[in-house]
């Protein structure tokens, strides 16, 4: 029973892809469990999916529980978390529309189809091993075919059913893990054979807002037997996971112990977590500031659907709790595509529910008719009507546009004048600090030449204490009266001046790491374990200090937890006498 009861982690094929492509960034996801800044492009993409599988949802009769499918309840354009309590996201009207639209078209154009015997939200759980299982979650599937729909904002990078592309449907992990699952399914369920092949499907939903056809179909057939071999290369993967897992568990690896992957961190959109893998913010700051934002904007929309002067929070968007809580969230497109835009020479899409889009509705179905009596459209006064209406909201729409595209423009114009100034900014700051490191390195030589030219007996060097003699880093030896104190400057510098001899703690460091190694029988100071490496300082740092008598050791910003150690050793001496800016 205990067995049973025991909470696993669980993997997917997302989390192997994460891993595949930074282990750090996974780690931070799926072990540390930081939450994602709301993103603009998956609150679109999520609301899109729940208002399709509520479409998708219902019995032979069309109908959910009796009656017909409500596609667009109160709350639809609300994303909420894992358990549903916490509202992430709100999409404001124009993005609400934008959604109804996509669906309506992918109705209509018999895109999205409901199928007999079919699976909505298909959701499967394996135990690979008792200490973790394997989720699979599909849109759609039915017979020996699943169906997955994806949102972007350009289909310049989406899937395609060309063999030879990089980007072919046939390749991906995904897909073909989910087929494998589902026709397992299938065979054990209707007792039959699994065919040779399985139909993988792609339903493209562009939020662009210039395409001409904003859903399509990309699909093509693989063979069990591949899907099988993709199944078998990512168990592996999680298997390996599970180790890193067991090491976190027992205390023996943080997040700066894996390996980060910097060519992805630009990657569908920035990394979320990139403040905290440059040491920016702790993940307890950072967990605490994302969860604050997410609860605040929770709070919010709940006092203005309850107060009478709010809005009403089942026809719009975010507004104010929207623009205030979450004003400096990424909105970048979603994970899966880049924001790029379609050529200018592609015409917007027109909303069916929208004036201009009635009239022609309503032009189209007229040339039908007229079509049959064999008269032209425009020879009838309804006809005559109805061009004139289109021509005239046509000019209006087209005066808008235009009016829009140079408010765009000079948005852009000061965005881009923006941008300049701060990397020219950027590029000034990076010149001093330049600037004040190569005065530093001057510094750190001077002190190496005048202090070899003082005393014949070996000291500290400028860059590393190459010199110094080993310390015995077991037994801490007791701390000496010396002559001559040692001056530590944190975030600040010494007065220049011949008298003043600067070292780096990062110089300092450097040594006795690779003393500390050599003592330990050891390639690399990093191949010892954290906590003991760090607390062998403690019983070093007085004969460091012996050996930085007279010096001034500066300390910059941004120390790494080994750094800090030392640090937090060294003034912990009686005679060290310490600085901070």
């Amino acid at each position: 029973m205990a067995d049973k009861k025991k909470k696993v982690p669980t993997s997917s094929v997302s989390q192997v892809e994460n891993y595949r492509g930074c282990k750090r960034k996974w780690f931070f996801s799926s072990v540390d469990y930081l939450p994602q800044e709301p993103r603009r492009a998956t609150a679109i993409g999520d609301c899109l999916h729940a208002a399709l599988e509520r479409y998708l949802d219902v019995d032979e009769r069309g109908l959910k529980d009796g009656k017909p499918p409500e596609l667009y309840p109160e709350g639809w354009h609300l994303q909420k978390d894992y358990f549903g309590k916490k509202v992430l996201f709100a999409l404001s009207s124009e993005e609400q529309h934008t959604v109804k639209t996509l669906v309506e078209c992918a109705i209509d154009d018999g895109i999205v189809i409901r199928r007999p015997n079919a699976m909505v939200e298909y959701t499967e759980k394996i135990h690979i091993t008792p200490d973790i299982t394997f989720q699979v979650r599909i849109d759609y599937a039915y017979d020996w075919t699943i169906e997955d729909h994806k949102s972007c904002k350009n289909f310049r990078y989406t899937l395609v059913e060309d063999s030879g592309h990089s980007r072919y449907i046939g390749k991906d992990t995904q897909l073909k893990v989910y087929a494998y699952f589902w026709a397992l399914r299938q065979r054990d369920l209707l007792q039959v054979d699994i065919p040779e092949k399985l139909t993988i499907r792609h339903n493209q939903f562009c939020v662009g807002p210039k395409v001409t056809s904003p859903v399509r179909i990309v699909e093509t057939e693989v063979t069990f037997e591949e899907c099988h071999r993709t199944y078998r290369e990512l168990e592996k993967i999680v298997l390996e996971q599970l180790e890193w897992r067991n090491k976190a568990k027992a205390g023996e690896i943080e997040f700066y112990d894996m390996e980060k992957d910097h060519d992805t961190c630009g990657s569908y959109g920035g990394c979320p977590y990139k403040a905290v893998c440059v040491s920016q913010e702790m993940p307890e700051t950072y967990k605490k500031r994302i969860n604050s934002k997410i609860k605040e904007l929770t709070e919010r929309l709940k006092i203005e659907k309850e107060s009478t002067m709010g809005f009403n929070i089942k026809n719009t968007g975010g507004t104010s709790a929207q623009e205030e809580v979450l004003k400096d969230i990424d909105t970048a497109s979603e994970v899966t595509v880049e924001a790029t835009p379609e050529p200018e020479t592609e015409k917007p899409v027109v909303p069916r529910d929208s004036p201009l889009g009635k009239l022609k509705t309503e032009l189209n179905s007229l040339k039908k008719t007229c079509k049959g009596m064999g008269m032209k459209v425009q020879d009838t006064p309804k006809g005559k009507e109805i061009l004139e209406a289109i021509e005239k909201l046509e000019a209006i729409e087209k005066a808008k546009a235009e009016e829009e595209a140079k408010a765009k423009a000079e948005e852009e114009a000061k965005a881009k004048a923006e941008e300049e100034a701060k990397a020219k900014a950027e590029a000034d700051r990076l010149a001093n600090e330049a600037e004040v490191k190569e005065a530093e390195a001057k510094k750190e030589a001077q002190v190496e030449q005048e202090v070899s030219d003082e005393s014949p007996e070996p000291e500290i060097a400028a860059e590393v204490l190459k010199q110094a003699p080993m310390p015995d880093y077991e037994t801490k030896p007791s701390i000496s009266s010396r002559s001559k104190e040692v001056v530590i400057c944190i975030g600040c510098m010494p007065v220049s001046g011949k008298q003043v001899k600067t070292i780096s703690l990062y110089a300092v460091f450097a040594s006795e790491a690779k003393q500390m190694a050599k003592v330990n029988g050891k390639d690399s100071y990093f191949d010892l374990e954290p906590f003991k490496r760090r607390e062998q300082f403690a019983h070093a740092a007085p004969t460091i200090l012996e050996q930085l008598e007279g010096l001034t050791v500066t300390v910059p910003s941004g120390l790494g937890p080994d750094e800090q150690a030392l640090l937090n050793a060294l003034l912990m001496d009686k005679n060290v006498r310490a600085y901070s800016a």
